[in-house]
Protein backbone atom coordinates (compact mmCIF):
# COMPACT_ATOMS: atom_id res chain seq x y z
CA UNK A 1 0.00 0.00 0.00
CA UNK A 2 1.19 3.44 -1.24
CA UNK A 3 1.07 6.48 0.90
CA UNK A 4 -1.92 7.81 -1.05
CA UNK A 5 -3.89 4.95 -0.43
CA UNK A 6 -3.05 3.36 -3.67
CA UNK A 7 -1.86 -0.56 -3.88
CA UNK A 8 0.37 -2.14 -6.08
CA UNK A 9 0.58 -5.86 -7.18
CA UNK A 10 3.69 -7.39 -7.15
CA UNK A 11 5.27 -11.14 -7.09
CA UNK A 12 8.39 -10.73 -5.06
CA UNK A 13 9.71 -7.47 -3.03
CA UNK A 14 13.25 -5.83 -2.11
CA UNK A 15 12.92 -3.69 0.73
CA UNK A 16 16.13 -1.54 0.68
CA UNK A 17 15.31 1.55 3.02
CA UNK A 18 19.18 2.16 3.58
CA UNK A 19 20.70 4.39 6.29
CA UNK A 20 20.43 8.11 6.75
CA UNK A 21 23.03 10.41 8.46
CA UNK A 22 22.24 10.66 12.19
CA UNK A 23 21.36 14.50 13.09
CA UNK A 24 22.48 16.26 16.28
CA UNK A 25 19.44 17.66 18.10
CA UNK A 26 20.68 21.09 17.69
CA UNK A 27 22.49 22.96 15.82
CA UNK A 28 21.34 21.88 12.10
CA UNK A 29 19.68 25.20 11.51
CA UNK A 30 23.06 26.62 10.79
CA UNK A 31 24.91 27.69 7.74
CA UNK A 32 28.02 26.07 7.82
CA UNK A 33 26.93 22.57 9.95
CA UNK A 34 26.91 19.65 7.60
CA UNK A 35 25.49 16.16 7.44
CA UNK A 36 27.23 14.19 4.69
CA UNK A 37 25.63 11.03 2.93
CA UNK A 38 25.21 11.52 -1.37
CA UNK A 39 27.55 13.59 -4.10
CA UNK A 40 25.49 17.06 -3.32
CA UNK A 41 26.90 16.93 0.49
CA UNK A 42 30.55 16.19 -1.15
CA UNK A 43 30.10 19.50 -3.43
CA UNK A 44 28.67 21.63 -0.53
CA UNK A 45 31.00 20.22 2.21
CA UNK A 46 34.32 20.81 -0.13
CA UNK A 47 33.11 24.43 -1.01
CA UNK A 48 32.99 25.04 2.81
CA UNK A 49 36.40 23.65 3.23
CA UNK A 50 37.43 26.58 0.88
CA UNK A 51 35.48 28.96 2.60
CA UNK A 52 36.47 29.02 6.04
CA UNK A 53 39.64 27.61 7.67
CA UNK A 54 38.42 25.87 10.56
CA UNK A 55 36.72 22.47 10.38
CA UNK A 56 35.36 20.37 13.42
CA UNK A 57 34.42 16.93 12.90
CA UNK A 58 31.60 15.35 15.66
CA UNK A 59 32.34 11.66 15.01
CA UNK A 60 35.92 9.46 14.65
CA UNK A 61 34.71 5.98 12.76
CA UNK A 62 35.50 5.39 9.47
CA UNK A 63 33.61 8.74 7.96
CA UNK A 64 35.04 11.28 10.66
CA UNK A 65 38.58 10.20 10.57
CA UNK A 66 38.62 10.09 6.24
CA UNK A 67 37.02 13.53 5.74
CA UNK A 68 40.02 14.88 8.84
CA UNK A 69 42.69 13.16 6.03
CA UNK A 70 41.07 14.60 3.13
CA UNK A 71 40.43 18.18 4.63
CA UNK A 72 43.93 18.42 5.81
CA UNK A 73 45.05 17.84 2.36
CA UNK A 74 42.95 20.94 1.07
CA UNK A 75 43.86 23.40 3.81
CA UNK A 76 41.01 23.58 6.78
CA UNK A 77 42.45 23.48 10.33
CA UNK A 78 40.92 20.45 11.62
CA UNK A 79 39.53 19.11 14.95
CA UNK A 80 38.34 15.90 15.66
CA UNK A 81 36.32 15.26 18.05
CA UNK A 82 34.83 11.95 20.09
CA UNK A 83 34.16 10.61 23.33
CA UNK A 84 35.83 7.77 22.46
CA UNK A 85 39.50 7.75 23.80
CA UNK A 86 41.25 7.27 20.25
CA UNK A 87 39.71 7.83 16.72
CA UNK A 88 38.56 4.03 14.86
CA UNK A 89 38.37 2.60 18.29
CA UNK A 90 35.39 0.39 17.68
CA UNK A 91 36.55 -0.72 14.48
CA UNK A 92 40.15 -1.75 14.69
CA UNK A 93 40.64 -1.89 18.48
CA UNK A 94 43.18 -0.14 21.15
CA UNK A 95 46.22 -0.53 19.63
CA UNK A 96 45.73 0.82 15.75
CA UNK A 97 43.38 3.08 16.69
CA UNK A 98 46.48 4.38 18.65
CA UNK A 99 48.26 4.32 15.02
CA UNK A 100 46.21 6.14 13.90
CA UNK A 101 45.82 8.91 16.12
CA UNK A 102 49.55 9.28 15.25
CA UNK A 103 49.00 9.21 11.91
CA UNK A 104 46.32 12.79 12.00
CA UNK A 105 48.21 14.33 15.12
CA UNK A 106 51.32 13.95 12.70
CA UNK A 107 49.48 15.80 9.82
CA UNK A 108 48.60 18.73 12.43
CA UNK A 109 44.84 17.57 13.02
CA UNK A 110 43.43 18.39 16.83
CA UNK A 111 42.19 15.57 18.63
CA UNK A 112 39.75 15.55 20.86
CA UNK A 113 38.58 12.54 22.42
CA UNK A 114 36.87 11.36 25.04
CA UNK A 115 34.92 14.95 24.99
CA UNK A 116 30.97 14.99 23.64
CA UNK A 117 29.18 17.66 21.66
CA UNK A 118 27.11 19.49 24.51
CA UNK A 119 25.64 22.45 21.93
CA UNK A 120 26.57 24.24 18.30
CA UNK A 121 26.40 27.83 18.65
CA UNK A 122 26.17 30.87 15.88
CA UNK A 123 25.94 34.23 14.89
CA UNK A 124 23.90 35.84 12.13
CA UNK A 125 22.69 32.36 11.22
CA UNK A 126 26.10 30.76 10.80
CA UNK A 127 28.39 28.35 12.66
CA UNK A 128 30.86 29.90 15.14
CA UNK A 129 31.78 27.60 17.64
CA UNK A 130 31.11 23.84 19.30
CA UNK A 131 30.74 23.39 22.81
CA UNK A 132 32.19 20.66 24.59
CA UNK A 133 31.21 18.89 27.69
CA UNK A 134 34.07 19.15 29.18
CA UNK A 135 33.56 23.04 29.57
CA UNK A 136 36.18 24.53 26.41
CA UNK A 137 34.78 25.95 23.05
CA UNK A 138 36.27 24.45 19.37
CA UNK A 139 35.87 27.51 17.42
CA UNK A 140 34.45 26.51 13.80
CA UNK A 141 33.44 27.90 10.49
CA UNK A 142 32.43 24.85 9.15
CA UNK A 143 31.42 21.34 11.02
CA UNK A 144 30.73 18.30 9.86
CA UNK A 145 28.78 15.71 12.05
CA UNK A 146 30.09 12.19 11.10
CA UNK A 147 28.14 10.25 13.85
CA UNK A 148 26.70 6.80 13.18
CA UNK A 149 23.64 7.18 10.52
CA UNK A 150 20.33 5.17 11.71
CA UNK A 151 17.77 3.64 9.40
CA UNK A 152 15.43 5.43 7.57
CA UNK A 153 12.71 3.17 8.30
CA UNK A 154 13.07 2.21 11.63
CA UNK A 155 12.21 -1.55 12.71
CA UNK A 156 12.42 -2.40 9.10
CA UNK A 157 15.90 -4.00 7.60
CA UNK A 158 15.93 -4.66 4.24
CA UNK A 159 14.87 -7.59 2.41
CA UNK A 160 13.74 -9.62 -0.62
CA UNK A 161 10.64 -11.37 -0.03
CA UNK A 162 8.23 -13.66 -1.92
CA UNK A 163 4.29 -13.06 -1.38
CA UNK A 164 1.43 -14.49 -3.49
CA UNK A 165 1.04 -13.42 -6.76
CA UNK A 166 -0.80 -9.82 -6.50
CA UNK A 167 -0.19 -9.77 -2.62
CA UNK A 168 0.15 -6.12 -1.48
CA UNK A 169 1.38 -7.20 2.06
CA UNK A 170 3.01 -4.31 3.52
CA UNK A 171 6.26 -3.85 4.48
CA UNK A 172 5.57 -4.09 8.02
CA UNK A 173 4.36 -7.15 7.80
CA UNK A 174 6.14 -10.65 9.23
CA UNK A 175 8.58 -11.90 6.21
CA UNK A 176 7.64 -14.94 5.01
CA UNK A 177 10.53 -17.70 4.90
CA UNK A 178 12.15 -16.96 1.56
CA UNK A 179 13.75 -13.64 2.32
CA UNK A 180 17.40 -12.74 1.87
CA UNK A 181 19.68 -11.17 4.64
CA UNK A 182 19.23 -7.73 5.76
CA UNK A 183 21.13 -5.16 3.47
CA UNK A 184 22.80 -3.64 6.38
CA UNK A 185 22.25 -5.48 9.48
CA UNK A 186 22.27 -9.43 9.37
CA UNK A 187 20.22 -10.80 12.46
CA UNK A 188 22.02 -13.73 13.15
CA UNK A 189 21.95 -15.29 9.57
CA UNK A 190 25.82 -14.80 8.52
CA UNK A 191 27.03 -18.25 9.30
CA UNK A 192 30.35 -17.60 10.48
CA UNK A 193 29.63 -14.20 12.00
CA UNK A 194 26.29 -13.96 12.56
CA UNK A 195 24.90 -10.42 13.20
CA UNK A 196 26.64 -7.54 12.17
CA UNK A 197 26.32 -4.13 10.33
CA UNK A 198 28.47 -3.04 7.81
CA UNK A 199 28.43 0.48 5.89
CA UNK A 200 30.83 -0.02 3.17
CA UNK A 201 30.07 -0.50 -0.73
CA UNK A 202 31.23 -3.94 -1.22
CA UNK A 203 28.71 -4.85 1.34
CA UNK A 204 25.89 -2.69 -0.16
CA UNK A 205 27.11 -4.09 -3.76
CA UNK A 206 27.18 -7.95 -2.69
CA UNK A 207 24.02 -7.58 -1.03
CA UNK A 208 22.17 -5.99 -4.17
CA UNK A 209 23.28 -9.30 -6.36
CA UNK A 210 22.63 -11.69 -3.68
CA UNK A 211 18.89 -9.61 -3.05
CA UNK A 212 18.30 -10.13 -6.82
CA UNK A 213 18.93 -13.51 -7.32
CA UNK A 214 16.88 -14.96 -4.10
CA UNK A 215 14.14 -12.65 -5.45
CA UNK A 216 14.32 -14.16 -9.19
CA UNK A 217 15.64 -17.76 -8.58
CA UNK A 218 13.80 -18.39 -5.03
CA UNK A 219 16.23 -18.23 -2.14
CA UNK A 220 18.80 -20.06 -3.79
CA UNK A 221 22.18 -18.57 -2.20
CA UNK A 222 23.01 -17.65 1.47
CA UNK A 223 24.38 -14.07 2.21
CA UNK A 224 27.50 -15.50 3.67
CA UNK A 225 30.54 -13.24 1.89
CA UNK A 226 33.43 -12.74 3.50
CA UNK A 227 33.59 -8.69 4.85
CA UNK A 228 35.70 -6.49 3.53
CA UNK A 229 36.17 -2.75 4.07
CA UNK A 230 38.88 -0.35 3.50
CA UNK A 231 40.07 3.13 4.43
CA UNK A 232 42.64 5.58 3.31
CA UNK A 233 44.35 8.25 5.43
CA UNK A 234 46.84 9.97 4.10
CA UNK A 235 49.70 7.49 2.65
CA UNK A 236 48.46 5.00 4.43
CA UNK A 237 45.54 1.83 3.17
CA UNK A 238 44.36 0.19 5.80
CA UNK A 239 42.57 -3.15 4.79
CA UNK A 240 39.98 -5.70 6.78
CA UNK A 241 38.79 -9.03 6.21
CA UNK A 242 35.93 -10.40 8.23
CA UNK A 243 34.72 -8.60 11.49
CA UNK A 244 36.91 -7.95 14.72
CA UNK A 245 35.22 -8.75 17.62
CA UNK A 246 35.52 -6.50 20.37
CA UNK A 247 37.20 -8.82 22.68
CA UNK A 248 39.45 -10.50 19.84
CA UNK A 249 43.53 -10.74 20.59
CA UNK A 250 46.21 -8.78 17.98
CA UNK A 251 48.39 -11.34 16.63
CA UNK A 252 51.20 -9.82 14.34
CA UNK A 253 51.51 -12.04 11.49
CA UNK A 254 53.89 -10.04 9.44
CA UNK A 255 56.21 -6.95 9.60
CA UNK A 256 55.98 -4.57 12.84
CA UNK A 257 53.39 -2.21 14.21
CA UNK A 258 55.83 -0.06 14.96
CA UNK A 259 56.62 0.35 10.96
CA UNK A 260 54.87 1.73 7.85
CA UNK A 261 53.58 -1.71 6.61
CA UNK A 262 52.59 -4.91 8.75
CA UNK A 263 49.68 -7.67 8.98
CA UNK A 264 47.80 -8.50 11.80
CA UNK A 265 45.17 -11.36 13.09
CA UNK A 266 42.39 -10.99 15.39
CA UNK A 267 41.77 -13.88 17.23
CA UNK A 268 39.44 -15.04 20.01
CA UNK A 269 39.66 -18.46 21.30
CA UNK A 270 41.29 -20.46 19.01
CA UNK A 271 39.55 -18.64 15.64
CA UNK A 272 40.93 -15.58 13.76
CA UNK A 273 38.18 -13.62 13.18
CA UNK A 274 39.34 -11.19 11.19
CA UNK A 275 42.90 -9.91 9.19
CA UNK A 276 43.96 -6.44 9.08
CA UNK A 277 46.86 -5.40 6.26
CA UNK A 278 48.69 -1.75 6.77
CA UNK A 279 50.20 -0.72 3.33
CA UNK A 280 49.94 -4.05 2.25
CA UNK A 281 47.78 -5.32 -0.49
CA UNK A 282 49.68 -7.68 -1.61
CA UNK A 283 49.29 -9.66 1.64
CA UNK A 284 45.61 -8.47 2.05
CA UNK A 285 44.70 -11.01 -0.74
CA UNK A 286 46.43 -14.29 0.38
CA UNK A 287 45.07 -13.84 4.13
CA UNK A 288 41.78 -13.24 2.90
CA UNK A 289 41.74 -16.32 0.73
CA UNK A 290 42.90 -18.23 3.57
CA UNK A 291 40.33 -16.98 6.20
CA UNK A 292 37.50 -17.79 3.60
CA UNK A 293 38.76 -21.33 3.42
CA UNK A 294 38.59 -21.24 7.25
CA UNK A 295 42.27 -21.76 7.25
CA UNK A 296 43.49 -19.27 9.92
CA UNK A 297 47.04 -17.71 8.67
CA UNK A 298 50.15 -18.69 10.85
CA UNK A 299 51.70 -16.02 13.15
CA UNK A 300 55.30 -15.21 13.52
CA UNK A 301 55.08 -13.46 16.88
CA UNK A 302 52.46 -12.63 19.88
CA UNK A 303 52.14 -9.05 20.19
CA UNK A 304 52.73 -8.56 24.45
Amino acid sequence: MLGDGGRVPFDGLIVATGVEPRRLPFGHDLAGVHLLRDDRDVMALRAAFEAGPRLVIVGAGFLGAEVAATARGLGPEVTLVDPLPAPMLRQLGATLAGRVTELHRAQGVRLRMGTGVLGITGERGRVTAVALDDGTVEPADCVLVAADPRRTWPGCAPRACRWPTGSSAPPTAAPPPACTPPATSHPGLHPRYGRMRLEHRMNATEQGIAAARNLLDGDVAVFAPMPYSWTDQYETKIQIHGVIPSHAELVVAEGDLDGDRFTVLYRAGSRTHAVLTWNDPKSARRYRQELAAGDPPTSRRRRP
